[in-house]
């Protein structure tokens, strides 16, 4: 069911795919190619790279599950191909299968 859910998006070299504070409503798994987080604290500093995402990693499942601002800008560093989980699909899924969002939420904390 997770599988059939998912969209695909295809991200472009140095195309952000998720911008830190803005609400978001879907996470994204990748399938192929590979992405760079930025983190800006509070203080206006910006972290290039903190972290890379890489193929079978996902991203954006905070910002979905608790409905608040993204916590952080991914950026694709090449030409990546994406699955997307809309929040409409995710909610079906997790209705369905109620262990999904345990273990979504065990790989946020």
């Amino acid at each position: 069911m997770i599988v059939a859910s998912l969209g695909t998006c295809l991200a472009t070299p140095e195309e952000e795919i998720l911008r830190q504070g803005s609400m978001g409503d879907d996470m994204f798994y990748i399938s192929k190619g590979d992405c760079a987080v930025n983190i800006r604290d509070e203080m206006r500093r910006e972290f290039v790279a903190t972290s890379l995402l890489t193929e079978g990693d996902h991203f954006g499942e905070v910002a979905m599950i608790y409905k608040c601002p993204r916590s952080a800008t991914v950026v694709s560093r090449n030409y990546n191909t994406l699955a997307r989980l809309s929040y409409l699909k995710y909610r079906e899924i997790v209705n369905e299968y109620p262990n999904y969002l345990k273990l979504l939420k065990g790989y946020v904390f």
